[in-house]
């Protein structure tokens, strides 16, 4: 099919799901993974739990000017919104490149990155909730993807229509595979990182396990000469230098910290698979 000839493409799970998924509904939380590109929005709704598709698809943006672009993607996530009702969402939008010079394609690319800040900062106000900023080499990454630039995307895809049957795909009249199709995998790897992020969060809340982690962590030998040279700082009087440097000791503790807490969530999902 041609994308041009419809302004919003979507592609909804049937009701009835396999036996492994069903059960689902006493986890009333949904996530949103947005890709956002030149020809088009990319946008997957998942059940948080199994990570089962509620909605998967594209926003045309094709020949709309950038106000029209604001109220077509922000009229399609208020429907999304109001067709799941009384869920709680968790949103991943994908950090857009920045292009560092002049000419047609940067003015493109700061259109698209202007629309990025307004959907997120849409998207709290819509799904009530902050979204999170996702870096697709952290979900390449995660997955096991090792690829670069276009490959690292079609990578991307390769993964995702092989784990969810019967993935939307858009190929072009040539019937090669169109970037639009690489969008909506992206929406999805933003989806699946934004649930790995709340999980972690979620986890931060257990002080007690927490505070174990930090005094681990704390016994590390970079960290410990970091929080001595700031305390020496601090007793030579040098205040601003003391504070940059407690600063960065506690930006490490924290990534460490965090680093654990992820590593413990993927041996907690390990144990559920083979269970």
């Amino acid at each position: 099919f041609w994308l041009k000839s419809v302004r919003m493409l979507a592609w909804t799970a049937p009701r009835k799901l396999p036996r492994s998924c069903r059960g689902f509904a006493s986890d009333n939380r949904l996530l949103l993974g947005l890709a956002i590109t030149q020809p088009c929005i990319g946008y997957a709704a998942l059940r948080f739990d199994t990570l089962e598709p509620v909605k998967i698809g594209l926003i045309d943006l094709v020949g709309l000017d950038a106000a029209a672009k604001k109220t077509e993607a922000l009229s399609a996530l208020k429907s999304l919104r109001k067709q799941n009702s009384g869920a709680t969402w968790v949103v991943g939008i994908k950090q857009m490149a920045r292009v560092g010079h002049k000419g047609s394609q940067y003015f493109k690319t700061a259109d698209l990155i202007r629309l990025n800040g307004v959907l997120a900062d849409q998207a709290e106000r819509i799904f009530k909730t902050q979204p999170y900023d996702v870096h697709m080499r952290h979900v390449q990454s995660h997955l096991g993807i090792q690829a670069q630039s276009w490959a690292s995307r079609r990578a991307m895809f390769d993964f995702v229509v092989a784990k969810v049957p019967a993935f939307p795909v858009v190929k072009t009249h040539n019937n090669a595979l169109a970037d639009e199709s690489l969008n909506m995998t992206d929406a999805w790897g933003c989806a699946a990182f934004a649930k790995r992020r709340r999980r972690v969060e979620e986890m931060r809340g257990d002080e007690a396990a927490v505070a174990s982690i930090k005094s681990q962590v704390l016994k590390h030998r970079t960290l410990r000469e970091l929080e001595h040279h700031a305390k020496e700082l601090r007793e030579e009087g040098k205040l601003r230098e003391s504070k940059e440097v407690h600063d960065v000791w506690a930006r490490r503790v924290q990534q460490e910290v965090d680093k654990k807490l992820f590593s413990l969530l993927d041996q907690e999902q390990e144990r559920n698979q083979m269970t």
